[in-house]
């Protein structure tokens, strides 16, 4: 049996010619390229070229683990700062504090004490700068209440800095309120009047006996607010010396165990710019502060004046 015979017609066949020349051309380039990357003189480099590779991955891990095995959590730098404070390493502590005591409503300050404090000296210092001293900060040349209504606490504690020549760096500010609630964090009060009292703080009268006496919180902050009414009429030691007793009752040894609790307190209800990291370092220089176990004195440098007034 004899198979049929086929006949392709010559547009076919140069179809079929051109498409064989094609895959020719393609495998003669592709062996062309291989005989090209495997010459003698090109297998060396690139097998350099590999190791090297190789070599910068290899070290980009270590490098990450290295990095990685040597990060401590913060917890363990916490405790270590913890343990160091704990094991007799006294921090330092040398800064001027803004206290500021205004009025329940309407802002009207009634007090600027700048209390400053050198772990270093041991010393604790207050001297008075009145509502009244002007001090031009922002474009403002006003007085404290002025800048105190214009830019809240932020820019009384610049201008008063710009009137003592100080940098001031943190303050507190009170009303009569947040005042009580820290003088009962510590603690009973005794105080002993000089001369009976029958007066008036922010609208409420209040009467106090003279000789030594047990004294409420609110009663002792109405006290405080009274004599500072004439603070800047040459009353500063009067208002020096209740500040001092405030300081004093805060670092003595029955309140040791309160100190942080008492002014974490303090932080959370007055108007202030203390922050819990500036508690650690108040708690770590706190003994500084005090000689044979008793407080340190408040100093009491006066009412500001700059030494060109101080002279007229």
């Amino acid at each position: 049996m004899k198979l049929p015979r086929f006949s392709l017609d010559e547009e076919t066949k140069q179809t079929i010619d051109e498409t064989r020349d094609k895959a020719r051309e393609l495998s003669d380039r592709a062996l062309s390229v291989t005989d090209r990357i495997l010459r003698p003189e090109l297998v060396l480099p690139l097998f350099l070229a590999v190791l090297v590779l190789l070599a910068l991955i290899s070290s980009v891990v270590l490098i990450r683990e290295h990095r990685r095995a040597n990060v401590q959590p913060t917890t363990a730098v916490t405790e270590s700062v913890t343990d160091e404070t704990a094991g007799g390493v006294r921090g330092t502590l040398q800064s001027d504090f803004l206290l500021v005591l205004a009025d329940q409503n309407a802002g009207t300050i009634k007090m600027l004490a700048v209390v400053r404090a050198d772990s270093e000296a041991s010393r604790l210092s207050v001297c008075f700068v009145s509502p009244a001293d002007r001090a031009e900060v922002n474009n403002l040349n006003g007085s404290m209440q002025q800048h105190y209504d214009r830019g809240g606490a932020t820019e009384l504690a610049w201008a008063v800095g710009a009137r003592t020549a100080r940098t001031i760096d943190r303050y507190v500010i009170a009303n009569h309120d947040r005042m009580v609630n820290f003088c009962k964090n510590l603690g009973d009060h005794e105080l002993t009047i000089d001369a009976a009292i029958q007066g008036e703080y922010e609208g409420i009268s209040f009467v106090l006996k003279e000789g030594t006496q047990k004294l409420t919180s609110d009663t002792l902050c109405k006290y405080f607010g009274y004599c500072c009414k004439t603070l800047y009429q040459g009353n500063d030691e009067k208002v020096s010396a209740l500040l001092n007793y405030l300081v004093q009752k805060l670092l003595s040894p029955e309140n040791d165990a309160r100190f942080d609790r008492t002014l974490s307190k303090l932080i959370g209800e007055a108007g202030t710019n203390i922050s819990a990291m500036d508690l650690q370092d108040y708690s770590a220089v706190r003994p500084a502060f005090s000689v044979d176990g008793a407080p340190v004195a408040l100093v009491n440098e006066g009412v500001f004046r700059p030494a060109q007034e101080a002279e007229n």
